[in-house]
């Protein structure tokens, strides 16, 4: 059995999130895709003879910034935000970038938009916890299944498969 799972973080409205490594094909800058640097709506693309469906995490999520909140959101520093330390794999470039879904049993492909990928950890799996059943019953998102914890940080962890 691994003891480990390799996961890409990166954040979206200050929130830490995870997705298994296994499930991403490419992680390529915007303008590759969608031939314009800025992202603002979800579309369809041509990509290596290919058509993908591009998706908003943020949106797809349901992570819209609430107007009347902005002045009680502590904004955290990079060091705040994500766990440092031995399960680093990789530092990424803080840029915005699409991700390639790895898409072996469907029609097409997926790109989903992430604002600020960070790195790839190696994380042990006793830090890994499923959602409590309550969560799990009644979450607006059958994509996120859990939450790891690392160095008292949480980090969502989402299923790209069900975005």
């Amino acid at each position: 059995m691994k003891d480990n799972i390799t996961v890409l973080l990166f954040s979206a409205q200050n929130i830490v999130f995870g997705v298994y490594a296994g499930q991403v094909e490419e992680l390529l800058k915007i303008g590759d895709v969608i031939g314009t640097e800025s992202f603002d709506q979800e579309c369809r693309v041509q990509y290596n003879a290919q058509e993908f469906q591009i998706i908003d995490f943020s949106q797809r999520l349901q992570l819209e910034e609430r107007p009347e909140r902005r002045g009680k959101i502590k904004v955290l520093s990079e060091e705040q935000r994500y766990p440092q330390g031995a399960g680093d794999i990789s530092t990424l470039e803080p840029s915005p970038k699409i991700l390639m879904v790895k898409h072996e049993h469907q029609e097409g492909g997926r790109g989903i938009y992430l604002e600020c990928p960070k790195q790839l950890m190696s994380l042990p799996v006793h830090c890994i916890h499923r959602l409590p059943v309550l969560m799990r019953e009644n979450t607006r998102v059958p994509a996120i299944w859990g939450i790891a914890l690392v160095e008292g940080r949480p980090i969502i962890l989402v299923d790209l498969t069900q975005l």
